[in-house]
């Protein structure tokens, strides 16, 4: 059955109002759907300045560009330049792994991480058995971006025990990370990226972000220190390898993953000699399923439970013992805020969580059980490339956050995705909309036209030599989905500013109004 097949089952009643959650956009909001109100004034977009624009921009060697500008109630686009060519899109990937889960799952989901256990309970209150947690692709537990959240799944699992009638632990504390084939980095992403904070790999546990904090100092260098000192959470297994100058001053640590070993680290750099302050450095989480049953175990024993001899385990494949009693689920977030986190601040953790939540919910599953990312994008491209009519070379992802230079897709492709989102029933497009950053205001778009009377939602793409920006524009009465990208940059400031004169050239402000006296 393909991906669009399983959409279709997915109901949804307009008539039930969403709850937005960031009432502050909601005014902001409306203003993007006045098309469909039948208040839309007669526009007057001029695209001859803005190709000129650009093609000057490209004579100049600044950057090979491409612009897909549609309003939002007609059948064609209204600007095309270079809209059918392959561009890379970086983060504007962030775009299909949020829309499509929102189709695939609704506004509503949240992810669960069940808890519970196998064996028996004694009358005393002793569990003969394993407490076992099995996560199914979380990307929020205990991240930084839901701070009142801190704390509570592991509460939450110590008062199913309480209420189960369990005060003591005799077997081990079981954490199941197999929801997600057990692929570490993706080979579609460059070398360079693997162990950055930046670039965590997904699993069907996740925890903190997927971010450890390193950290060292130069007196515990010079005492013949063999690995770092300080880890946050506390992950053992690690291998470290130590290269680390002592200098008369100066501050720079880099830390690097081994290509072969999820848990081989390098750590390199300088550190002034003499100094007792110890130099804080991030890097991916390479075993948050360990981490999270560690800092499971602390919380318990703090609560009471006693856990004599309990071993914590781990497992990222499908040979982990079997949970036979449910006693609780921890629910995520809803949806519609984990899609906000992932467009408003470009978190590659959550738009490959989503990606996989697609893929395991849709897809086939394959030998061992689980969705492989390739798998996942199968799914989701297919999706997109029925729905838009799109050919397979103007939509190829590689991954569902943009990390990946493989990646290609066309301007063109960008604007009708949008396009079709916005035009679904509200309980999918509101949250989809609301999700994007506003220009001049907010996010990774704070700093395009910030002065500017436009009224626009963009999500923002940026790695070497790539700078896009997509979304929607709220003008003189109608709403435009616009992509402009520009890849073979050679100076970003200089791009940015050709955007920023191809936008006011299509939205020019309009004109103050002339005071009279009376």
């Amino acid at each position: 059955m393909t991906l669009r097949k399983h959409f279709a089952l997915v109901t949804f009643d307009p008539s039930i109002p969403m709850q937005l959650r960031h009432t502050t956009l909601y005014p902001l909001l409306l203003l993007l759907l006045l098309p469909w109100s039948g208040r839309a004034q007669q526009d007057n977009i001029d695209t001859t300045q803005a190709v000129q624009i650009l093609q000057q921009a490209e004579q100049r060697g600044e950057a090979r560009y491409g612009v897909s500008v549609w309003r939002i109630d007609e059948d064609k686009p209204l600007l095309d330049y270079r809209g059918r060519e392959r561009f890379t899109p970086a983060s504007v990937t962030k775009i299909f792994s949020s829309a499509t889960a929102l189709i695939a799952l609704g506004a509503d989901y949240q992810f669960p991480t069940e808890i519970g256990y196998r064996g028996d309970i004694t009358s005393d209150g002793v569990l003969k058995g394993d407490l076992i947690i099995v996560g199914h692709g979380d990307p929020s537990l205990e991240s930084k971006h839901y701070p009142r959240r801190k704390g509570i799944f592991y509460e939450q699992v110590y008062l199913a025990l309480h209420q189960a009638g369990i005060r003591q632990i005799r077997g081990r504390i079981v954490v199941d990370a197999s929801a997600y084939c057990d692929e570490g980095y993706l080979d579609a992403w460059p070398r360079e990226d693997w162990g950055r904070r930046y670039a965590p790999a997904v699993y069907g546990v996740n925890l903190c972000d997927n971010i450890m904090q390193v950290g060292i100092s130069a007196q515990e260098v010079a005492k013949g220190a063999k690995a770092p000192t300080f880890l946050h959470p506390t992950t053992p297994g690690h291998t470290w390898q130590m290269d680390i100058q002592l200098v008369k001053r100066g501050n720079r640590l880099a830390i690097s993953a081994d290509r072969d070993s999820r848990t081989t680290r390098r750590l390199s750099g300088r550190l002034a000699r003499g100094s007792s302050k110890r130099q804080i450095i991030s890097c991916d989480l390479s075993n948050p399923a360990m981490a999270l049953a560690l800092q499971l175990a602390e919380h318990l024993e703090r609560r009471g439970i006693e856990l004599a001899d309990c071993q914590s385990v781990a497992y990222y494949d499908k040979s982990a013992p079997t949970l036979t009693t449910l006693l609780d689920i921890y629910l995520s977030p809803h949806l519609s805020e984990l899609i906000r986190t992932c467009n408003y601040h470009s978190v590659n953790l959550y738009a490959e969580a989503l990606l996989r939540s697609i893929g395991n919910r849709f897809g086939s599953v394959q030998q061992g059980g689980c969705i492989s990312t390739s798998e996942a994008l199968r799914q989701e491209m297919n999706y997109w490339r029925e729905t838009c009519s799109l050919s397979a070379d103007e939509l190829a992802l590689y991954d569902g956050s943009g990390l990946s230079r493989h990646s290609k897709l066309s301007p063109y492709a960008l604007t009708a995705t949008l396009r079709q989102v916005y035009r679904l029933p509200l309980p999918i497009s509101d949250p989809f909309i609301l999700s994007l950053p506003q220009v001049g205001r907010e996010g990774t778009v704070r700093n395009l036209l910030p002065a500017s009377q436009l009224t626009a939602y963009f999500k923002s793409g940026s790695i070497r030599g790539v700078q896009n920006y997509a979304g929607y524009v709220s003008y003189n009465g109608h709403t435009y989905c616009v992509s402009l990208l520009a890849n073979d940059m050679r100076h970003r400031g200089n791009t940015r500013r050709t955007m920023t004169q191809v936008l006011k050239a299509l939205f020019p402000d309009s004109p103050a109004p002339r005071v009279t006296n009376s």
